[in-house]
């Protein structure tokens, strides 16, 4: 079990720039928190995305992986500082926790790995130290199931016929649809995947960032969430939409993804192999 601290780095481009690494046996994660600089013709905007363990699709490139809103001020006009972020070890769990302040709502995002687990896990709650009650707190999560998809041109493709994303939960499979499916306690885990590009490649596959299979989140929508919904169209990305009660409570989740490939039947074979490693304690 690890986590490091890696920066500042780009500093021609970013006023902010810092890595952190999470990683076991299992599976190894590379988060990144970043403020580019302000531009003649843009401001300051301040990122978080996952750069590992792969480079694109899942909850990596071209998404920004996480988008948090806490009383209309969005994550992208935060000022992070180096102070911010705290690593930890705690027996067989590690990890960093990022102090968020929203003009005086303040909150701690926790990001950590156990030692049994591939998973990335997470929380978000209130800060002790959080003067101003929160009226609004959304959290989004952004994935590209199966990765990037090509046309017969072999350009990318973002939307049409050509996706056939689905969410296998605990108690169901959700759809492509137009709209937001609401969610319940009982779906609990998220496999996403695409039926058509099912992470078994075909002869004219041969981009590393295309058909890569499933990613997979889990989260505990019984404590610290308000209410929560799933959107699956027919385009690349999927998006998960919690708005979140700070003040009742810590909301729970984490989030899968591998450099290897796997088939969509592969890794649901591995989920009910190693359940136990992919959920929530």
């Amino acid at each position: 079990m690890d986590v490091k601290l890696e920066g500042p780095y780009n500093t021609q481009q970013f006023s902010f720039s810092r890595n952190i690494i999470f990683s076991n046996g299992h599976n190894r994660y590379t988060l990144v928190f970043v403020q580019n600089k302000a531009t003649e013709t843009s401001a300051p905007r301040t990122s978080m995305y996952l750069h590992g363990p792969t480079l694109y699709g899942s909850f990596s490139r071209p998404t920004d992986f996480a988008r948090l809103t806490v009383n209309g001020i969005p994550f992208s006009r935060l000022e992070p500082r180096a102070e911010d972020i705290r690593l930890w070890k705690d027996g067989k769990n590690a990890g960093a926790d990022i102090s968020l302040n929203f003009d005086g709502a303040r909150l701690i995002l926790r990001f950590y790995m156990r030692e049994d687990s591939p998973v990335l896990f997470g929380s978000v709650r209130r800060a002790e130290n959080s003067v101003t009650p929160f009226q609004t707190a959304i959290l989004q999560f952004h994935a590209v199931p199966s990765g990037l998809t090509y046309g017969k041109d072999r350009k990318i493709v973002w939307q049409g016929e050509d996706f056939a994303r689905e969410a296998v939960t605990a108690k169901r499979t959700i759809l492509a649809d137009e709209k937001a499916v609401p969610l319940s306690p009982e779906d609990c885990y998220f496999i996403l995947q695409d039926s058509r590009n099912n992470g078994v490649l075909k002869p004219e596959q041969k981009d590393n960032r295309e058909n890569i299979g499933p990613c997979f989140l889990t989260c505990d929508l019984s404590k610290g969430v308000e209410r929560s919904d799933l959107l699956i169209r027919r385009s690349s990305t999927v998006v998960f939409t919690f708005r979140l009660c700070p003040e009742q409570g810590e909301f729970r989740f984490g989030v899968w993804q591998h450099k290897n490939r796997h088939s969509n039947s592969e890794f649901r074979t591995l989920f009910e192999k190693t359940r136990s490693a992919f959920l929530l304690k």
